[in-house]
C-alpha cells in the first residue's frame, strides 16, 4: 500500500512539473485587461460629472428648476456609488499596485462631488451656496488629477498608440486655484481677484534632486502634522446641533485649508524626488485634498441640521482620501 501511494505522489509530482513548465513564462495579470475593467467602471462618470457641473451652473441662474436639478444630482450620485464600488472590487492593479490605490482614491472623490451637489441643492442662495459650488468644483478636478496619475502610473505597459506630429497639451499635474478662478472666498477666506491669465499647462520638464533633498523638502514645507485636522473637526463631528455652529473652530479649520495649499505650493517650487515626478504630484494632491476637506467642514459651520450633518460626513471621507494620497506618496 505504501508502495502504490509512493508511486502515485511521484506521477503527480511529475505531472504538476510538467504543467509548470507548460504555462506561459508571463502568467500575470494583463494590465490592459485590469485597465478595460477598471475603464467600464469609470464609464458612468464620463457624462455624469461634466453634466452635473452645467446642470449646477443652469440651476443657479434659474434655467433648470429645483426639481431637474434634484433628480440629476440622485442619479449621479448612484452612478458614482456604483462605481466606487465596482473600483473596490478589482483585484489589485498589475505591474503598478499604484494605479489601483489611485482610481480608488479618484472614486471616492467623484462619490464627494455628488454629496456636495445634495448639500447645495438643499442651500438657501447666497455665498454658502457659492463657496458649495467652488467646493465640488475642486474636488471634481482633484477628482481628475489623481485618475490622471493613476493613468500614467499604469501607462508604460498598455501599449498606447502614440499619435504622430500631433502635440497634446495636458493640464497642470497639481490644479493651482487663484489661476482656475476657484479659490475658496467669503464666507470662508478673503476674496479673490479674478484669475490674470489662463491656469498654466503642464510643464514638459521639471526639475529634479535626490530623494533625501526631496525629502528634506517635504519636512520643511509646513505640512500640518498628522490629525492636526481630524482634531479640529471633532468638536463638529460630533455635535448634535440644529444651527450653525460658531467660535475658534471655523477660523481654524480655514487656517489649516490655507496651511495645506501653501504647502502644496511650496513643494510646486522645488525639485521632484529624481524619476519620481508623480510622486511629488501625488503628494501635493493630497495636500489639496485636505484642505477641502477643511474647507467642507468650515462650510458646514454655517449650515443647520440635516445638510451640516450630511457636509460633515462628505468632509471626513474627503480628509480619509487626503491622508492616504499623502501617506502612500510622502517619504
Amino acid at each position: 500500500m505504501k508502495a502504490a501511494i509512493a508511486a502515485v505522489v511521484a506521477v503527480v509530482a511529475i505531472v504538476a512539473g510538467l504543467i509548470w513548465l507548460a504555462r506561459p513564462k508571463d502568467s500575470a495579470p494583463d494590465p490592459k485587461a485590469w485597465d478595460e475593467k477598471a475603464s467600464a467602471a469609470f464609464k458612468p462618470l464620463v457624462g455624469d460629472v461634466p453634466d452635473l457641473v452645467q446642470g449646477a451652473r443652469e440651476w443657479q441662474v434659474g434655467q433648470r428648476s429645483t426639481e431637474d436639478f434634484t433628480q440629476q444630482v440622485n442619479t449621479a450620485v448612484t452612478d458614482f456609488e456604483r462605481t466606487r464600488k465596482q473600483v473596490d472590487d478589482l483585484p489589485p492593479s498589475p505591474k503598478n499596485k499604484t494605479a489601483g490605490q489611485l482610481y480608488a482614491h479618484s472614486a471616492r472623490l467623484y462619490e464627494q462631488v455628488g454629496r456636495i451637489y445634495q448639500v447645495m441643492v438643499a442651500t438657501e442662495p447666497g455665498d454658502v451656496r457659492t463657496q458649495l459650488d467652488l467646493l465640488a468644483r475642486r474636488v471634481r478636478e482633484l477628482g481628475d488629477r489623481v485618475f490622471d496619475r493613476g493613468h500614467a502610473a499604469l501607462a508604460p505597459y498598455l501599449d498606447e498608440p502614440q499619435l504622430p506630429d500631433v502635440q497634446v497639451q495636458l493640464p497642470e499635474e497639481v490644479p493651482l486655484w487663484p489661476d482656475e478662478g476657484l479659490a475658496a472666498g467669503p464666507p470662508l477666506d478673503a476674496p479673490r481677484p479674478p484669475p490674470a491669465a489662463p491656469p498654466p499647462l503642464r510643464q514638459q520638464t521639471r526639475p529634479q534632486e535626490s530623494a533625501s533633498a526631496w525629502a528634506t523638502d517635504v519636512r520643511t514645507a509646513g505640512i500640518p502634522f498628522s490629525g492636526e485636522l481630524l482634531s479640529a473637526m471633532a468638536p463638529i463631528v460630533n455635535s448634535r446641533t440644529q444651527t450653525p455652529l460658531v467660535g475658534p473652530g471655523r477660523d481654524q479649520l480655514g487656517e489649516l485649508a490655507t496651511r495645506y495649499v501653501a504647502a502644496a505650493e511650496l513643494l510646486r517650487s522645488k525639485p521632484d524626488p529624481k524619476g519620481q515626478r508623480d510622486r511629488s504630484a501625488v503628494l501635493r494632491l493630497g495636500l489639496l485634498v485636505d484642505a477641502d476637506g477643511a474647507r467642507a467642514a468650515q462650510v458646514a459651520t454655517f449650515l443647520p441640521g440635516v445638510p451640516q450633518s450630511q457636509l460633515i460626513r462628505l468632509a471626513v471621507d474627503i480628509v480619509h482620501v487626503g491622508n492616504n494620497l499623502v501617506l502612500e506618496a510622502k517619504p
